[in-house]
């Protein structure tokens, strides 16, 4: 799934002051830390301040993280704990479930398909799926773009198989489940985000390839990016090395979140390290067309992250598998994951050729990592531009008299910001006064509870 739920906020926040063969030897071997080389330690250094202050501030268990740049990792490594008795270290090589990262994977299995003549991108789904019939009140047909694009109208959750049910359910009993809803937008006009919308994806996929969509994934896609350590479907060896994700509750309770189980794998069923994830990022920004080759062709790559024109004449924030945004003017590709109880960011500057991926393992700490991951791409473009590193964001304990006096409405460009101020139970751990916050934008609410 996208993003989940923002951290609360305890804290003011202060202002102060990828090489081929390198690549190869990456897919081979298994290490728990790549260390940074000269050009890149500064970076290194500077994350390492900026994660632990962040370990601390947000008490996040564990984190991995992996930085791409040039076609290579440049650094990876873990902090924290990975399990609930705090025994084991997070590592460059520890197993996530990352979400909807999975989505990236899945995009690029269905336009191995369209390059190979077998889908086209803009055919409806029945060309496909003749038995798949949602109630469309629209004269629009989906197409596979809609769906890969986040612009079917479908709901967001399939009935069945979605990530909070426990039957099981199979990709094509998931699907089949869409007939009984009835589409809330008419195709291609608006972005709404769907899981169930890239379920459907990956059926059709594994319809044309005649082959189960895990074992297509691993075959054409994983395996090709050296992603020797990513999966579809947990395999007993991955599964013993998955790190304990964490759920809280709004008095400041947390307990290890269940591990699902989603009929909507295609969405949110990838397993994988950071690392692999990294291996992720250097397909999607090769050096050269021979390192692209491997699992698309350069001109298709670029058709990810390309923006189209809605309906009404406005730019999509949604590409094919992922989304699209822009840091300090540059273009940005980006994919959020929140599953089980771990948070996981993948961004990219596909024109600087960089990446970073964060996985925490603390449920709806996205926002936490999306802030760490724009840290490290402009501390990258610093380095590489050789000038002055931009200022860290330091938090500091808010004063319970200066909380209360906190609270109330702001505006901010495109939003509104509520701050409450709230009161935990006598019996929680938690402080006995928190300092909580609403987003308002484009008609999105979001709450989260302090720390």
């Amino acid at each position: 799934m996208r993003s989940g739920a923002p951290l609360a906020i305890t804290r003011l926040v202060v202002v102060t002051a990828l090489a081929s063969a390198s690549a190869a030897a990456q897919q081979r071997i298994r290490t728990n830390v790549i260390e940074p080389d000269a050009s890149h330690a500064l970076v290194a250094a500077r994350m390492r301040l900026a994660i632990t202050q962040a370990m601390r501030d947000y008490q996040l268990p564990g984190l991995s993280i992996a930085l791409v740049d040039d076609g290579r990792i440049v650094w990876a490594r873990g902090f924290g704990t990975t399990d609930s008795l705090q025994r084991d270290s997070a590592t460059a090589e520890t197993v996530y479930p990352v979400g909807a990262l999975s989505m990236i994977p899945t995009a690029i299995g269905v336009l191995q398909l369209v390059e190979r003549g077998s889908v086209k991108l803009d055919a409806p789904v029945a060309r496909y799926l003749p038995e798949f019939h949602p109630v469309n009140p629209f004269r629009t047909p989906i197409s596979i773009r809609h769906l890969l694009t986040h612009r079917s109208g479908l709901v967001r959750e399939s009935p069945v198989g979605h990530f909070s049910d426990t039957t099981s359910a199979s990709l094509a009993a998931t699907v089949a489940s869409l007939d009984s809803t009835k589409l809330v937008l008419a195709p291609g006009t608006r972005v709404k985000y769907s899981n169930a919308g890239i379920a459907v994806a990956g059926l059709v996929l594994e319809r044309v390839a005649r082959e189960s969509f895990a074992s297509y994934m691993a075959r054409h896609v994983l395996a090709p990016l050296g992603m020797e350590e990513s999966a579809f479907d947990l395999s007993p060896a991955l599964a013993s090395r998955v790190a304990t994700g964490y759920a809280w509750s709004y008095d400041g309770r947390r307990a290890p979140a269940p591990r699902s189980r989603t009929g909507e794998s295609p969405a949110l069923s990838l397993y994988s390290t950071v690392t692999d994830l990294g291996r992720l990022m250097m397909g999607l920004l090769p050096r050269d067309t021979a390192a692209s080759e491997r699992v698309l062709r350069s001109t298709t790559l670029r058709t990810m992250w390309a923006p189209r024109m809605e309906t009404a004449g406005a730019r999509t924030d949604a590409g094919i598998g992922v989304w699209l945004d822009t840091i300090d003017g540059s273009r940005a590709v980006t994919q959020s994951g929140a599953i089980g109880g771990v948070s996981s960011e993948l961004l990219m500057l596909p024109d600087e050729r960089m990446g970073v991926v964060i996985v925490t393992t603390l449920d709806g700490s996205n926002g936490v990592a999306r802030q760490l991951a724009s840290t490290a791409l402009r501390a990258m473009i610093a380095e590489r531009r050789h000038r002055p590193m931009p200022p860290l964001l330091i938090t500091i304990p808010v004063p319970h008299v200066s909380a209360a006096m906190l609270a109330g409405r702001y505006r901010v460009p495109g939003a509104v910001l509520d701050l409450t101020y709230i009161t935990a139970p006598s019996d929680s751990d938690a402080a006995a006064e928190q300092l909580t916050f609403r987003f308002d934008s484009a008609g999105t609410r979001r709450a989260a509870p302090a720390r």
